[in-house]
């Protein structure tokens, strides 16, 4: 199952803005993964669980999730 990270915690401002990335038509395949494996995180998944379900190396998951932590 994988050891899951530390689970972020989103606004509700912060979690409406990213699930209105993943819905939008203009937004490019790389900008929703990167919502996606936020979203995935505030969850609780694994990084190997959200790095499946999106395609993408959990490497990148923890870059993407670290990233976010220094943004906010």
């Amino acid at each position: 199952m994988g050891i899951s990270a530390e689970r972020l915690l989103l606004s509700d401002k912060q979690k409406a803005e990213l699930e209105r990335r993943v819905r939008a038509h203009s937004s490019s395949h790389r900008d929703v993964r990167r919502a996606k494996a936020i979203l995935l995180c505030n969850e609780g998944m694994s990084r190997r669980q959200i790095g499946f379900e999106i395609d993408m190396d959990q490497h990148k998951v923890s870059e993407w999730r670290k990233r976010f932590l220094l943004r906010i």
